[in-house]
This record gives structure tokens, C-alpha cells and sequence, in this order.
């Protein structure tokens, strides 16, 4: 073998020794996280493992949470004196979720070093910042008045600090006849924030309430679910004239009236009509006056 083919041979067995030594790096074992609500923390765990045949020593872990909601309590930065080869050392940090944090899955940069590796490396973890909807109810009702028809509307109010979605509220008549569907879909509520269900009804009885079955999920798919019973104020006709809620009907005033009117004007036509034959008659009787 020739010197060129004997230095092509030396250079072969060095890039594959350096790509052996490369793929033998420190590398993540296992991630374990908390999931944490807004202004909350929880524990992220970070298990690195020596692949390498030789001892890391001065191995370092540390987390970039730049342009972040996120914070480590403390130190962003964890390290150890050595992790032997082929074994595993756990890197545990508490980490605090801004309370203006929005829910979801947030990356973490983190890099690792040690004094005898060949590059430094990074890569990224998952934390989930999640929190669980708080669903608050009331009701409104439009002309509720026995006998006629009205409108029933649930206010649904999410007071929790994550949405709440997939939400399905199925009506349960009680006092009154339902006029549309039993069911409404709404597809998701914000934290902090409303949606409306409204039903068309007919009411029948002052007894009356929107007794209804609620669920929805949280981001996680979690499930939840109420029954809700929210009384209905109800008026009768009379009472509901009273409370201001219709206008008092004059139709029997108007109809008498005008009965007054037509009587008036018939018994008016009649002596009309009789004075004017009377004087017809008197002057046939006395056709020299």
C-alpha cells in the first residue's frame, strides 16, 4: 500500500472514531413534567445518560427561558462533577408558570456541556401549562307570561383560569312547552368571558325553571358536566299587565264604543227619519198652511 493509500486509511479510521465518539454523547433518558396552572409551579425532571465509554466530567444542564412565560425557582442551571459511563444522573427544577400565562405546550431550550465533550449540546423539553374551566349560570327570560310565548336564555360564564370547549347544554322542559330544539353546541369559551343559549318556549304554568344538563372539556379533553335548576319568574296575564311586562289590551273598550256609537247613530236616523214623515203628513193634511 502506497503512502496516499495509507493516509486515506488513517483519515477513514479517525472519522469514524470521531462519529463514534460523537454518537456516544450524554444524551436525555426521559423527561417527567407537572403540569402547572397560571401563576403556579411545578417540578420538570430531566434524566441524562452517559453513552459514552469514558466518564463525563463536569457535566451541565441548563434551561434558555427567553421569550417565556416560564422561570426556573432559583437556579436556571444544574450540574454535577461526573456521570460514569453508561450511567444516568437526574436533573430536577422548579419551574413557575407567569400568571399570565396561556394555556398550552410551551418548548424549553436547553443545552448540555461537559469538559470532554466534542460539541455542546441542545435540544428542547415540553412543560404544559394548563388550568380547568369554572362554568358559572343564569338565566334571562322574555315575556314570561302564561299562554303565550317567550324566550328562556342560559348565560354560560367561564370564571376559570382555562377554556372550556365542546360545551352541549340539553333542555329539560319544566313549566312550559319547548318551541325549538332541546340542544345547543358551543364550540368553546374563553377564560374570563360568556356565550349564550337560548330557547324558544311556551309557557304554561307560574312553576317554572330551566333545568338543564351541561358538559364540556378542558384543553387536556378532560370531561366535566352539571344539571343546573334556575327557577323562572312567570306571570299570569292580569299580573303581567300589573307588572308592566304587556300593554293592557282596549279592545272591549273600543268595541262598546263603537256599539255606543252605531246605537247612537241608529236612534238619531230613526227620529231623523220619523220628523221628517211627520211633517210629510202634516202637510198633506193642511196643504193651504
Amino acid at each position: 500500500m502506497n503512502n496516499k493509500g495509507i493516509f486515506v486509511l488513517i483519515a477513514f479510521i479517525l472519522l469514524v472514531a470521531v462519529m463514534a465518539y460523537s454518537a456516544s454523547a450524554i444524551v436525555v433518558s426521559s423527561v417527567d413534567s407537572d403540569n402547572i396552572a397560571p401563576g403556579q409551579e411545578g417540578k420538570l425532571t430531566i434524566v441524562l445518560k452517559n453513552n459514552d465509554n469514558h466518564d463525563a466530567e463536569d457535566v451541565s444542564l441548563s434551561l434558555d427561558f427567553s421569550n417565556l412565560p416560564l422561570s426556573a425557582k432559583g437556579s436556571s442551571e444544574e450540574s454535577v462533577d461526573s456521570i460514569d459511563s453508561d450511567e444516568k444522573e437526574t436533573f430536577t427544577f422548579t419551574i413557575r408558570a407567569d400568571t399570565s400565562a396561556k394555556v398550552g405546550d410551551y418548548k424549553i431550550p436547553f443545552t448540555i456541556s461537559y469538559t470532554n465533550a466534542s460539541t455542546i449540546q441542545k435540544g428542547t423539553v415540553s412543560m404544559r401549562v394548563s388550568a380547568a374551566p369554572s362554568m358559572d349560570f343564569s338565566t334571562s327570560v322574555q315575556n314570561p307570561v302564561i299562554g303565550q310565548k317567550g324566550k328562556v336564555t342560559l348565560k354560560l360564564m367561564n370564571k376559570g383560569l382555562g377554556q372550556a370547549k365542546f360545551i352541549i347544554i340539553k333542555l329539560d322542559p319544566s313549566g312550559y312547552s319547548l318551541l325549538s330544539d332541546d340542544q345547543i353546541f358551543i364550540s368553546s369559551i374563553d377564560s374570563n368571558d360568556f356565550d349564550t343559549a337560548s330557547f324558544d318556549v311556551l309557557f304554561k304554568t307560574k312553576s317554572a325553571s330551566l333545568d338543564a344538563y351541561v358538559e364540556y372539556r378542558d384543553l387536556d379533553n378532560k370531561l366535566y358536566s352539571k344539571n343546573i335548576n334556575l327557577p323562572l319568574t312567570v306571570y299570569t296575564v292580569d299580573e303581567a299587565v300589573t307588572q308592566g311586562i304587556i300593554a293592557k289590551s282596549n279592545t272591549f273598550i273600543y268595541i262598546v264604543v263603537i256599539i255606543v256609537l252605531l246605537v247612537i247613530w241608529f236612534v238619531w236616523r230613526t227620529i231623523k227619519k220619523r220628523n221628517r214623515l211627520k211633517k210629510s203628513r202634516e202637510a198633506m193634511l193642511n196643504p193651504g198652511r
